[in-house]
């Protein structure tokens, strides 16, 4: 009888000290999955850009993709020519029309690189830019920006222009990366070409 007591009062005993460990462990179970999918959420998108760094580095080592298409080596849609730049679609554009001026003298890599010996040919883009933009969609809301590196793909100078309406989908990822810390507008590098010349 002594022992069928005791065992009653030490069961109820022993199945809560297991079910607090049971408790515990599946708490620290959860805290060690967060931690995990914590660590996966931040070093996912740093994989992806040390990819994407390391795939820009193979094209580039590879020709300049802008000079092949200067030279008609590689197709492009052109959309302007003359003798200082030409204007192609982007393949990937981030709104309804994504242009790319771009001039044919591979002599500057990135808006960071361009001295105020480059102004006037800066401002020769942005005016071929407006001219090209107001003919294909008059009345438009068109940016038109630089990337600055690290951001940017291709190690030849080129515009952005990209016209995107309110409703749009097309390239919407694409079209935030387009911000005042990823790139510089055209009125901004104008401004600043001009300030080191003066």
């Amino acid at each position: 009888l002594l022992q069928e007591r005791r065992k009653h009062e030490y069961t109820p005993c022993y199945t809560l000290v297991r079910s607090e460990c049971a408790t515990e462990y599946s708490r620290h179970i959860m805290v060690v999955w967060a931690g995990w999918a914590l660590a996966a959420v931040l070093c996912c998108p740093l994989l992806a850009f040390a990819a994407r760094w390391v795939l820009v580095y193979i094209l580039n080592a590879r020709g300049c993709v802008f000079c092949q298409i200067r030279d008609g080596a590689l197709p492009a849609q052109e959309e302007y020519r003359d003798e200082h730049v030409f204007v192609i679609h982007d393949r990937d554009p981030a709104g309804d029309v994504h242009l790319l001026v771009i001039p044919h003298e591979h002599a500057i890599c990135d808006i960071t690189k361009a001295g105020e010996d480059a102004l006037e040919l800066i401002e020769r883009m942005g005016a071929v830019a407006r001219k090209v933009s107001e003919k294909l969609r008059p009345g438009g809301e068109w940016r038109m920006r630089f990337m600055r590196p690290p951001f940017n793909s291709i190690f030849h100078l080129h515009l952005h222009v990209v016209c995107r309406s309110r409703t749009s989908s097309t390239g919407w990822m694409k079209h935030l990366g387009f911000s005042s810390w990823t790139s510089e507008s055209l009125d901004d590098a104008i401004t600043r070409l001009g300030a080191k010349s003066a």
